[in-house]
């Protein structure tokens, strides 16, 4: 009788501690999430609108971010704690693209700032990528299924 009591408390105590623990772990929000960007901190220090007929995806998936910046596809790993993203040196692909005008330098600058980023935060379907300062670099809207 009073093993069978000690059983039943340590069933308790364990599954007690293992609701403890996955209440602690924070989910990763930006896991397999789909982003399209709507503007990026451009060279000149100003947010600026993507080109017309030009596209940028972000795609976030088990540690890796990866999609099309305009022209070259990129791939970069990328980790999470609370508000706080690191997001590694991104692999590029070597393409020139000449259109639409400026693709490139829109490229640039978009993979410029997404080497930047350091916060997040995520309002609605708008996934804001900020700098240490605060400073918006990208700022996207969820994607949908098409």
């Amino acid at each position: 009788m009073f093993t069978k009591r000690i059983i039943i408390w340590l069933i308790l105590v364990a599954a007690f501690t293992m609701m403890l623990i996955s209440c602690g772990a924070q989910e990763n929000e930006l896991d397999a999430t789909s982003w399209v960007v709507e503007s990026y901190l451009a060279s000149s220090g100003e947010i600026t609108d993507m080109l017309p007929d030009s596209t940028i995806t972000v795609y976030f998936q088990a540690g890796n971010v990866n999609g099309n910046a305009g022209c070259n596809n990129y791939t970069a790993a990328y980790q999470t704690e609370n508000k706080s993203l690191t997001i590694g040196p991104a692999s590029v692909t070597r393409k020139m693209c000449v259109e639409p005008l400026g693709v490139m330098e829109q490229e640039n600058a978009f993979l410029a700032a997404l080497g930047n980023v350091a916060e997040y935060k995520i309002e609605g379907d708008t996934l804001t990528l900020e700098d240490k300062k605060g400073d918006t670099q990208i700022s996207l809207l969820r994607a949908t299924a098409q």
